[in-house]
């Protein structure tokens, strides 16, 4: 399927640019904030490069959201999903047309 990336730093051919990658499959897309390289650079000076303990607390609550709204719709196979220091992942659902299952109303 399609990989696109988007840069958060300006210049993109840094290695220690930060980025989201979006997979898209064919029930959800992965999308993955990666922050190796900006990890490594800023352990490298010293810096804290810890992600704030709410900000992965929210994205926990949107992974279990998005995970259930996709078994809702009848998908019954493995979402990508994972943190760690250097990068976090999540399972998006597609909008489509198909209608909200019965399996959840």
């Amino acid at each position: 399927m399609t990989e696109r990336i988007a840069y958060l730093d300006p210049d993109p051919r840094n290695p220690r640019s930060r980025k989201i990658r979006v997979q898209a499959s064919r029930w959800y897309a992965t999308v993955e904030l990666d922050r190796d390289g900006h990890v490594d650079a800023a352990t490298l000076l010293g810096h804290d490069s810890e992600l704030p303990a709410a900000f992965i607390e929210a994205v926990g609550r949107a992974r279990d959201a998005s995970i259930d709204r996709t078994w809702c719709d009848d998908y019954s196979g493995y979402v990508m999903s994972g943190d760690g220091p250097s990068w976090v992942t999540l399972g998006v659902q597609f909008h489509t047309s198909r209608p909200w299952s019965k399996r959840c109303a």
